[in-house]
């Protein structure tokens, strides 16, 4: 046995030498080095089998070689190997214990994670569940609240209709416009943003309209609302006067209002005109065959005398130009025009005349032959052609004595309507010609005096004298839309204002003071006579009343009355020469009606 272990362990000594001789030869260094190779742990390709075999087979090459010490030494590197080999192994089962534990870990993580997630799943459910419930409740509570604002408000609107209903019934027709406003304005809207296509409950406007129209408001008031403006159909001419009256004329019917005071006057004929005297005191309506004369107080309209006259062939009715005596009436027929109250003073004019318009100024020193008599200033134009308009002053002298012959003096002027006046005193007149000069002219045409008021170049503006004031003074005023010049009689200019106007409507005149009131668009301006702006409200546009439709003034009290576009009527009263402490518009509710009536104020 022992023999034939060393021939196989010859045979495999031989074998491996062979093998390592293939690569290495003879070289056992060489053999050596490549079993070391092989048997290192940190080698990329360790081979401990066939690192044993190379060593065994260097050991058999030192041996054949003689170098039995290097031979030798050959068992302590197999021993390293192995102990190599077996580090390794503990090594890799160590490993394998950590990853055993680690995937332990991870197991237990992930059964702590899927149970984390089912009880977080479990809380989104309930807190899904809180927040349907809540939404559902919260739904509720807006459907609550919209019902209980829903009969709130149809409650209020209801309560509206009658407290109107009352204040109409009780002729305070401006507090009753206020408040269906108000209602409008602040409680319906809101009605229909909860109720969207629904029918509202209450008065709506058909209902109003009706009941203004019974009681002769509506058109007074709404008279320049868009949405509310039916009657102005008939609707003929309106006044604003002096004292605060505003008059609307229709065609069978006369429409009065005064603070809260409203009234209708119906007409027994067919109004065709009218007209009022410049005092604001006297009303004239008339038709082709007669008129009917009406007296203007600061609570209603009478009928001045309970009469109304009757004449052929009527086609005008002015009242006089003079300020002592404003309630003349002048009457033009189809042949002639005269005096009202003094029939002797007559004008027969050409029949070809056409257009005409009178103003009359019967009580200025103007003489006929050394005779006083009625003037007058006449407008008219040439038929068939009627393209130019003619001016003529006419002055007529009474006859001395029945049926002796009236006297006439008839001047022709080359200005227009616009452009001539007769002076405050009533000596001279006053012109203003197409070349921007003012004239003063006697009543026979000669010229007494001119001064160039703006450069001829310049486009023809409007001329307006004033009347004297308490201190015999007067004055010449030029104004465009947006411009204006003051000069004294003398001819010295006093101020100009070029360029500061949006549109000047019209001017008033301070009988007390030396001050120009100017009515802008939306906006009162007082001038001091040397330019200087006073004082001046606030844009009546922005503040929601709109832009100024007409305006008077009341040289008594200095008082303003306005009326917008959109039908409102504001009172305003000069004081201290101070615009800013004007009162606010007396048909707007006031926050003392506003709390009568438990009407919000936010």
């Amino acid at each position: 046995m022992s023999k034939q272990w060393l021939i196989l362990l010859l045979l495999f000594s031989l074998s491996l030498a062979l093998s390592a001789q293939q690569d290495c030869g003879t070289d056992c260094d060489c053999i050596l080095k490549k079993a070391d190779e092989l048997a290192t742990v940190d080698s990329q390709n360790p081979d401990f089998q066939n690192a044993l075999k190379l060593y065994e087979a260097a050991r058999l090459c030192y041996r054949n070689a003689g170098e039995e010490k290097k031979a030798s030494n050959i068992e302590g590197r197999i021993v390293d190997m192995f102990n190599n080999l077996n580090a390794l192994k503990n090594k890799e089962q160590a490993a394998s214990q950590e990853l055993i534990k680690a995937q332990k870990d991870i197991e237990e993580s992930y059964d702590s994670l899927t149970l984390a997630q089912q009880k977080l799943e479990e809380t989104y459910a309930q807190l899904k569940a809180q927040r349907d419930s809540i939404s559902t409740a919260q739904t509720a509570l807006e459907e609550e609240k919209k019902e209980v604002s829903k009969q709130y408000l149809i409650g209020e609107i209801r309560r509206l209709d009658y407290i109107i209903n009352q204040l109409l019934s009780e002729k305070k027709h401006s507090i009753a416009l206020s408040l269906w406003q108000y209602k409008e304005q602040e409680i319906v809207p809101q009605l229909k943003e909860i109720l969207e296509d629904a029918p509202l409950m209450g008065m709506n406007e058909q209902d109003f309209q009706q009941i203004f129209q019974q009681d002769a408001s509506y058109a007074i008031l709404l008279s320049s609302y868009d949405t509310l403006s039916l009657t102005r159909d008939s609707l003929l001419q309106e006044y604003l006067t002096p004292a605060g009256v505003y008059i609307q004329v229709y065609s069978d019917k006369i429409l009065y209002y005064r603070g809260d005071n409203s009234y209708q006057y119906p007409s027994p004929e067919i109004i065709e005109k009218s007209a009022i005297s410049s005092n604001g005191k006297n009303l004239v309506v008339y038709n082709h065959s007669g008129y009917r004369l009406y007296s203007v107080h600061s609570s209603d309209i009478g009928l001045k005398d309970e009469r109304a006259a009757v004449i052929a062939g009527l086609k005008g009715i002015f009242f006089s130009k003079d300020r002592s005596n404003p309630e003349d009436l002048v009457i033009l027929d189809g042949k002639k025009f005269y005096l009202e109250k003094d029939s002797s003073i007559i004008y027969e004019y050409p029949s070809n005349w056409e257009n005409i318009s009178v103003e009359a100024y019967p009580h200025v020193p103007f003489k006929v032959k050394g005779r006083a008599g009625s003037s007058f200033l006449v407008d008219y134009q040439f038929a068939p052609s009627i393209d130019s308009i003619f001016t003529r002053l006419i002055v007529v002298a009474p006859p001395k004595r029945k049926n002796s012959i009236r006297q006439v003096k008839s001047t022709s002027y080359n200005h227009h309507k616009a452009g001539l006046t007769i002076a405050p005193n009533g000596k001279f007149v006053i012109g203003y010609d197409t070349d921007n000069r003012i004239k003063y002219l006697d009543e026979n045409g000669l010229r007494l005096a001119f001064f160039q008021a703006l450069p001829a170049y310049m486009p023809p503006a409007l001329l307006e004298v004033s009347p004297y004031n308490k201190k015999g003074q007067s004055l010449l005023t030029l104004r465009t839309d947006n411009s204006l010049w003051a000069w004294n009689l003398k001819g010295q200019p006093l101020f100009k204002q070029e360029q500061q106007f949006s549109a000047l409507q019209q001017l008033h005149f301070m009988p007390h003071e030396p001050f120009i009131i100017s009515i802008d668009i939306d906006k009162i301006q007082l001038w001091a006579l040397d330019g200087r702006l006073i004082s001046q409200t606030e844009h009546l546009y922005e503040l929601g009343y709109g832009n100024i439709y007409q305006s008077a003034f009341n040289p008594e009290t200095n008082e303003i009355y306005l009326l917008t576009n959109k039908g409102y009527l504001l009172n305003y009263s000069l004081y201290k020469n101070e615009v800013d402490s004007w009162p606010p518009p007396h048909n707007l509710l006031t926050k003392k009606e506003k709390d009568a009536y438990e009407l919000s104020t936010k």
